[in-house]
């Protein structure tokens, strides 16, 4: 039987977090004047930003603009005045997280070079075309995929679609990535295996997994090619 496996990109074969992270210590630090606890200015943009995706999706100024929107809001509440060289390098740390360069796993490039032969292999991955087109092309990934989709948004359809277009059975076809929102319950939902690799994620993407004997988590890549050539055999 014909098998797919439909990987995601950021955090599962290349890590992203660290970008965003970076950027939200660089905000704490220049709020630090109007709320010196940086844990409590973070969350204040979690909430901002997450609101936000509603609103502006996940094109490359929803982020930066919660930088500085969080920021208003806080110079609002504390009776200051919003300076614009402040809101100049929130902007400039909010845009790095898309132009900077993303590292990818250790294991990722012997992951997809072991299913690739065996299996039909496509990336279905979610964000801004643009800044997702950069990250498959700095990864030296593409070679390994069928098809590469970058969607605004990962739903039952989408899985369904991607498996549909090869002909193969849902119950042939599996998606691996770090979200639970995302890559996880979607593919369960239309028929498909999962393997969840935890990994750090953000606020958008928190969702219980939903109960199912298709349903599995293992730590690395490694771990769950050995799990799909195991149950293939």
């Amino acid at each position: 039987m014909e098998r797919i496996i439909i990987f995601d990109g950021d955090d599962t074969l290349w890590s992203t977090m660290p970008l965003y992270d970076i950027a939200k210590a660089r905000f704490a630090r220049l709020v630090a004047d109007l709320i010196p606890a940086a844990d409590e200015a973070i969350r204040r943009l979690d909430e901002v930003d997450h609101a936000n995706v509603a609103r502006l999706g996940f094109n490359t100024e929803r982020f930066p603009g919660s930088m500085v929107e969080t920021y208003r809001v806080l110079c609002r509440e504390t009776g200051s005045r919003p300076k614009p060289e402040i809101e100049a390098q929130l902007l400039e740390a909010g845009r790095a997280v898309f132009t900077s360069a993303v590292v990818a796993y250790p294991d990722a490039a012997a992951c997809l070079a072991r299913l690739a032969p065996r299996f039909r292999i496509v990336l279905a991955t979610k964000g801004d075309p643009t800044v997702q087109a950069f990250r498959i092309e700095q990864s030296g990934f593409g070679h390994f995929f069928a098809d590469i989709r970058i969607l605004p948004e990962k739903t039952d359809r989408q899985f369904r679609d991607i498996v549909s277009a090869y002909g193969i059975a849902d119950a042939a076809g599996w998606s691996i990535g770090n979200s639970v929102r995302s890559d996880i319950n979607p593919a369960l939902r239309a028929g498909l295996s999962a393997i969840l690799i935890p990994r750090s994620t953000w606020q958008y993407e928190d969702e219980s997994p939903l109960l199912s004997p298709r349903l599995f988590v293992r730590d690395s890549l490694a771990e769950a090619a050995d799990l799909i050539i195991e149950m293939s055999d």
